[in-house]
């Protein structure tokens, strides 16, 4: 490691044993400007843009990391961490068989491959890298709340809440577990019972959307559909871009008995990505319960066929979304077969 590579890199040790991230990431990023070909000062530069979020550039790090040393485990796991966030699951699949091949108790590989296989609904598959962990780490937050969901996975409730208040009692600042707890609850018809934990999860997690949405199912459940509302919008604010988060605010607004609401959320998610089934549906609900009949069955048999709705059909919709957004008191008039 060339020398002035080595004091960036010391400074960004000390900076992340001081628990102070985004400092340790510069310095990191300083000490690879020096030296780029140093392949140590490289892993922790991308190890540090992965827990700060900035996958992307992780995975750039880490995919030439690996291209060089095939066999750098530790970025081979991470390298799988990056694509199982951003979605790309096939590739995070090999890549943790890869790290186990050599390697079969690697902590990392473990709980990706598990998180893989539940995130693809295949429980029992995640059985036996959870197993083992729970072999290796019978006392960690994190290995018993992944346990616990593949228990909720395969219709094991009660094992499931257990282990989730194990994780619980193990670290009570562990957000994913009141988070796997609450939608656990909420799931077994519990939904009184899931608004504490979900609460907390909503704390712990504050930029977490799915925390939010978890708690919007617990008072949707429960009928405080102004609660569930609110952290819908919490969760829309963090994520404007989840189409699910939509079309739950639909379903919130409808029961809300406001179905011009409801359809203007069901477009917003549509806009999102044209053709979604789901938004469709939310859009032709919406309008039928509008007063909007024709309209909605049409837009629900298009939804059905798997065809996008057309541009005629949309543009009529839009005016309505319009008409609602000026003045939510003066919607078109209803369809006059409304019967």
């Amino acid at each position: 490691m060339q020398r002035s590579a080595r004091s960036a890199f010391d400074r960004a040790l000390e900076l992340e044993r001081a628990g102070d991230p985004d400092g340790a990431l510069g310095a990191y990023l300083d000490a690879l400007d020096s030296d780029p070909n140093d392949l140590d000062i490289a892993y922790r530069a991308a190890t540090a843009l992965l827990r700060t979020g900035q996958l992307e550039e992780a995975l750039s790090q880490l995919r030439r990391i690996v291209f060089v040393d095939p066999d750098h485990l530790g970025a081979r796991a991470n390298l799988g961490n990056c694509q199982l966030l951003l979605g790309d699951l096939e590739n995070a699949e090999a890549n943790f068989k890869r790290v186990l091949e050599p390697a079969g108790d690697n902590h990392n590989a473990l709980f990706g491959l598990a998180s893989v296989y539940l995130k693809r609904g295949k429980p029992a598959e995640a059985a036996a890298p959870v197993g083992r962990l729970m072999e290796i780490l019978p006392e960690s937050a994190p290995v018993l709340s992944l346990y616990a969901e593949t228990r909720a996975r395969t219709a094991q409730t009660p094992a499931a809440i257990a282990a989730f208040r194990k994780a619980i009692a193990l670290d009570p600042s562990y957000g994913p577990a009141f988070e796997g707890l609450a939608r656990t609850l909420v799931h077994g018809k519990r939904a009184e019972e899931a608004i504490p934990p979900a609460r907390t999860s909503c704390d712990l997690q504050p930029t977490h959307a799915p925390a939010f949405q978890i708690l919007a199912e617990a008072y949707q459940a429960t009928g405080d559909f102004d609660e569930a509302t609110a952290a819908l919008e919490k969760a829309r604010s963090l994520a404007p871009q989840a189409i699910g988060i939509l079309i739950q605010l639909s379903a919130v607004s409808r029961k809300r008995q406001d179905p011009a609401a409801a359809l203007v959320f069901a477009m917003d998610a549509y806009s999102l990505k044209e053709g979604d089934k789901a938004a469709a549906d939310a859009a032709g609900t919406a309008l039928v319960a509008l007063g909007r009949k024709t309209l909605g069955r049409q837009v629900l048999r298009t939804a059905a066929s798997g065809h996008p709705l057309d541009a005629d059909l949309l543009e009529q919709i839009r005016m309505i979304c319009r008409d609602h957004v000026a003045n939510a008191d003066a919607l078109p008039p209803a369809d006059a077969d409304t019967a």
